[in-house]
């Protein structure tokens, strides 16, 4: 197909294909399609929405030299203004990081994503503003929101890659779209059923999981108080579940009358994210998983608490493989939607969940090896369908390709079922071997982790022993958005017969493992603050800021 012939049809498409993807819907339509016909649009931002529908929205030729001079301006134009920023600059400034990070341009992206986070702070976009408009209250809420979702996929529960922590944002949740974009359009057809409110709280949720994960892992004696805890977050999860669309688990019609919707990918990513969370709250505790929290928690907890946990983990991983081939089997003859990024992210982590209990699960929910394969090729097929040359999504079609491979060879040595060790040069190039061992169990990233795979180099260190890097080295003639999408997984630095006894050490391994000099931890109740979690939106009122 030709490549449209002017912005406005490339900011056509971007409405029509881009803006249903939750990390996009940051932008009015009707505002911008009537500054568009006025020419009132601020220059920056029309030609970051052009780059953005060139590279993502279907059926375009894309014209990678015409998106990159685009992005390269629109940056320009946000650096001449820095000192001063605006709404349109930062939505311009939040598509170029889109725009980067979809292109494998990790390193600038994530640098870029420091100072949105900064000017949304200037701009106060952490608090309601009373005395404006509806219409820019809510572009105010989901540009803060979209930074949020963003910041998410390049570490998530890590404090010190926040661009604004979550407890000191006091503005509502997005509300529904046809109350935001339908300007006297038909609201049956802008009718997204509040599917992207919910997805972006239960993404909140998904991080205050995230971030209980990362304290047990450093937990060094029994801690009780966790079965309660871990019920304090399922009786939240159930009360959001009793507000989704078609209820928790809906007919095969139900999701079916989904497919041909235009806000597909909202209502997949708020189901697929509502079981992902139960899935990274479950496998807390769950036996002989690598990512679960230290034994001697596990230890201490009853076995009929570990064996809920283990069937909570099954259910959900089948409900999403599910939720994944349904769409897939429906959508035979559009193989063009786009998806969310998370979408694949979740499709990799209940493939992950189905391999390994179908392998080492305890209770009679475990799967068959055969049905926990056969969903594995299947999410792996959807994957490869739907994110056919996404550079994000790369590493998780790798890693799945390898899970699979390990599974069907029926091997269980620990060194097989590990994740791929980064070679000699990436390893002097991981600026986390230098940290503490307390500080790498910390801040273990995903293989789907946009930091992880941006691989940031210290160039002090490179230079202290270049002649040693120039031996080790690949082809320096690699272009840098080349390099920034490389798959560096963390390494792996734990001796090779460390759990030899115990097949499941290094089972579909992400991190580091925990090592014997890390530093003792106590924790308690009190030791967790969930912001998230205890949050009520009905107490903001007071947070309100005026002009």
């Amino acid at each position: 197909m030709s490549p449209p012939s002017s912005i406005p049809s490339l900011i056509d498409a971007f409405f029509q294909h881009v803006y249903p993807l939750p990390s996009y819907a940051f932008l009015h339509p009707p505002t911008i399609l009537r500054k568009l016909a006025d020419d009132s649009i601020d220059r920056s931002l029309v030609i970051a929405i052009a780059a953005v529908s060139s590279v993502r929205a279907p059926g375009i030729q894309r014209s990678p030299s015409l998106e990159s001079a685009w992005v390269q301006e629109a940056e320009t134009l946000i650096w001449q203004h820095l000192e001063s920023p605006s709404i349109a600059r930062l939505q311009a400034m939040l598509l170029v990081i889109l725009y980067r990070a979809e292109t494998g341009q990790l390193r600038r992206a994530f640098m870029l994503a420091s100072l949105a986070g900064r000017a949304a702070t200037a701009l106060r976009l952490n608090y309601e503003r009373p005395d404006s408009s509806a219409t820019s209250l809510e572009v105010r809420r989901r540009l803060m929101w979209s930074l949020k979702l963003v910041e998410r996929y390049f570490s998530v529960g890590l404090p010190e890659f926040e661009l604004c922590p979550v407890e000191n944002i006091y503005i509502q949740l997005p509300c529904v779209e046809y109350q935001f974009s339908s300007d006297g359009g038909d609201w049956r057809t802008l009718d997204d059923q509040g599917s992207y409110h919910i997805s972006v709280k239960l993404e909140m949720f998904r991080r205050d999981v995230m971030k209980l994960n990362r304290s047990l892992a450093l937990c060094d004696q029994p801690f009780p108080s966790l079965p309660k805890m871990m019920n304090d977050f399922q009786q939240h999860l159930d009360r959001i579940g009793m507000l989704l669309p078609d209820g928790v688990e809906p007919t095969q019609e139900q999701l079916e009358r989904w497919i041909t919707s235009q806000w597909l990918p909202r209502y997949l990513i708020m189901r697929l994210s509502f079981h992902q969370i139960h899935i990274d709250l479950y496998r807390l505790v769950l036996r002989k998983f690598r990512d679960a929290a230290p034994r001697v928690v596990l230890d201490a907890l009853e076995v009929d608490f570990l064996d809920r946990a283990e069937a909570m983990c099954i259910h959900h991983a089948k409900m999403s493989v599910h939720t994944i081939a349904t769409m897939n089997s429906t959508l035979v003859e559009e193989p063009t939607r786009l998806l969310e990024f998370d979408t694949a992210i979740c499709a990799y982590t209940a493939s992950r969940m189905l391999l390994f209990t179908a392998r080492f699960g305890q209770t009679s929910e475990r799967p068959t090896e055969e049905f926990a394969l056969s969903r594995a090729n299947m999410c792996l097929a959807v994957v490869q369908r739907f994110f056919p040359r996404s550079m994000l999504v790369r590493p998780i079609i790798d890693e799945l390709r390898r899970l699979i491979g390990v599974f069907s060879s029926h091997e269980q040595a620990p060194s097989r079922f590990s994740s791929p060790k980064l070679s000699g040069a990436a390893q002097e190039r991981d600026l986390t071997t230098q940290l503490s061992s307390a500080a790498r169990i910390r801040q273990r990233l995903a293989i789907h982790s946009l930091l992880r795979q941006a691989n940031f180099v210290d160039e002090e260190d490179e230079q202290t022993d270049s002649r040693s890097a120039q031996r080790i080295q690949p082809n320096t003639t690699t272009s840098t958005s080349q390099a920034a999408v490389a798959d560096t997984p963390m390494t792996d630095d734990s001796p090779e017969t460390q759990g030899e006894n115990q097949p499941w050490a290094q089972w579909l391994f992400e991190g580091q493992a925990p090592e014997n000099d890390m530093q003792p931890v106590n924790l308690n109740q009190r030791s967790f603050v969930f912001p998230w979690l205890t949050r009520e939106e009905s107490n903001l009122a007071s947070h309100s800021l005026s002009r």
